[in-house]
C-alpha cells in the first residue's frame, strides 16, 4: 500500500533523521491495542545492503532501491496473553499511524506486506537476525518527497452502503 507515492526514478534520496525517525514510532505507539498489550518490536534500517536483500525477496516493490530509510515492522506474539491473533490488528494499526505520521512530516511512505508469507518471514529473520520467536510483520518504506506528493486514488462508491447492504 503506497501512501503520499514518491516520485519514481529520483534515486536514493538523504537519510530520513533520527528525530523524525523517533517522532514517527513514537506515533506508532500511540494506539490503545488489545489489552494495552505492545507486542511490537521496530528495526530501523539504513543499510544499502540489507534494504537490497530484501528487494530479492520482495520483488513487487522495486521502490527499496530509491529509499534510504525503512522501518521493519516486528511482532512477538509470545507475549501476548490473547490467543486469538489480534497482534495482526494491533500490527495494523501502529503502521497505519507511521504512514500518517510520515505525511505529516512530507515523506512518502510504502506499506510492503511480509507475513503471513512463509518465504518472506524466513529472509527478513535471516537478514535481521531476529530470534524465532519473533515475526517480522511489514515494512515500510521512507523516503524524502520530492515535488508535488501523489496520494493514489481509491474512491469508489459502489463500494459504499447506507444503513444496511
Amino acid at each position: 500500500m503506497g501512501f503520499m507515492e514518491p516520485n519514481s526514478n529520483q534515486g536514493v534520496t538523504q537519510l530520513v533523521d533520527d528525530i523524525t525517525v523517533m517522532r514517527l514510532l513514537k506515533t506508532a505507539m500511540i494506539p490503545q491495542l488489545t489489552g494495552k498489550e505492545q507486542l511490537w518490536e521496530f528495526i530501523v534500517v539504513r543499510e544499502r545492503d540489507a534494504l537490497d536483500e530484501i528487494i530479492e525477496v520482495h520483488e513487487y516493490y522495486p521502490m527499496l532501491k530509491e529509499v534510504s530509510t525503512a522501518l521493519v515492522i516486528c511482532v512477538d506474539p509470545t507475549r501476548s496473553q490473547y490467543p486469538s491473533g489480534y497482534w495482526i490488528q494491533d500490527c495494523a494499526v501502529t503502521i497505519q499511524n507511521i504512514l500518517l505520521a510520515a505525511v505529516s512530516n512530507n515523506l512518502s511512505a510504502c506499506w510492503l506486506g511480509i507475513y503471513p508469507q512463509p518465504q518472506r518471514v524466513e529472509v527478513l529473520r535471516r537478514i535481521f537476525n531476529m530470534p524465532d520467536h519473533i515475526l517480522p510483520f511489514a515494512v515500510i518504506t521512507l523516503n524524502h518527497l520530492t515535488g508535488e506528493p501523489r496520494l493514489p486514488e481509491q474512491w469508489s462508491e459502489i463500494r459504499l452502503r447506507h444503513g444496511k447492504w
